[in-house]
């Protein structure tokens, strides 16, 4: 049989976004998917354009809660997850059409527990950055060598084994919530595999946290994360 992917995606207020999102998603060439769009609350049309899309594809799962952040969102995925391995998409980003499929092949055929894609980094104008873009070939990180990961640790551009979560849930109410939670999973797994290709598509925007000025309060959360990190 082949394996369930479960691919988590928090939204708020991504009504410009959201239907690139999900089309990425539903195109992939790997089709065992449960697609868990989470509303966190929003005051847009984002909640309506998940419906018509669940109205399309059985695939979909919708969920709705109150705002309560990036965080919690993804934890009311986690709480009802049925896949083998669990993927995260953010609202606003996408991901080219064989990325599902190249990054499970990977883990597969490595016996790995993670793997990483490359980040591209594109601006609304339509510019792009390299991001998070450490190889452009296939690399293996077993042992001590799978920490290099940790200078990048959104969950977004990589694909886990479910149960590494098991246990782990992202903090409410924080910044950075990826940074919190990374290196716990990391911990867990034996090896991580980079596929070095570039699929996933990340949308840099003024309001978004990595667009604000770095020293601000939010800067604490960060500060906090590591810490627990180095603890």
């Amino acid at each position: 049989m082949n394996n369930t992917i479960s691919i988590i995606v928090p939204i708020y207020n991504s009504e410009e976004y959201l239907d690139k999102c999900i089309k990425s998603i539903i195109e992939q060439t790997y089709t065992e998917l449960e697609i868990i769009l989470v509303d966190d609350g929003s005051t847009d049309s984002s909640l309506e354009i998940c419906h018509n899309w669940a109205e399309k594809d059985a695939r979909i799962v919708v969920l709705h809660k109150e705002n309560g952040g990036q965080g919690s969102a993804r934890n009311m995925a986690l709480d009802i997850v049925k896949g083998d391995y669990i993927g995260f998409i953010d609202s606003d980003d996408y991901i080219q059409d064989n990325t599902i499929e190249i990054m499970l092949n990977a883990v597969k055929k490595n016996k790995s527990e993670i793997s990483v894609c490359n980040m591209i980094r594109f601006l609304e104008e339509g510019e792009t950055v390299q991001f998070y873009c450490p190889t452009n070939h296939e690399v293996l990180y077993q042992g001590n060598q799978r920490y290099k990961t940790l200078n990048q640790p959104s969950v977004c551009n990589k694909l886990f084994e479910a149960k590494l979560f098991e246990g782990i849930r992202f903090p409410k109410g924080k910044y950075y919530e990826d940074t919190f939670v990374y290196h716990e999973v990391l911990y867990r797994a034996n090896s991580i595999v980079l596929t070095g290709t570039d699929s996933y598509w990340y949308l840099s925007r003024e309001d978004s946290i990595v667009g604000q000025p770095q020293y601000t309060e939010r800067y604490f959360d960060f500060i906090e994360a590591v810490y627990k990190r180095a603890d």
